[in-house]
């Protein structure tokens, strides 16, 4: 069977048909808030990350408009929890 070429058309219309929604940000009852919308107090957040090693949680420190945290394994914040961790 000889392999077909694609287009780039069709080719992107088949990746988009994999894309789907793997959280609901929109509502108010979710624990977590997406990062491109940063905390309003200072202090310490449980933080979603995706990057090379995959998705996972870990507590950061939002500061002067930064997490304080950065992880050699090109991940990036995507999202932190609504209330901060009290952890004294």
């Amino acid at each position: 069977m000889a392999n077909k070429k694609i287009t780039t058309e069709e080719a992107l219309s088949i990746f988009k048909s994999y894309e789907k929604r793997i959280f609901d940000f929109d509502r108010e009852d979710n624990d977590f808030k997406p990062a491109h919308y940063p905390p309003k107090e200072e202090g310490y957040y449980l933080t979603i990350r995706c990057g090379l090693t995959g998705i996972y949680t870990t507590v950061n420190m939002w500061k002067d408009g930064n997490w304080q945290m950065n992880v050699l394994d090109g991940s990036t914040t995507i999202a932190y929890s609504r209330n901060k961790l009290e952890l004294w």
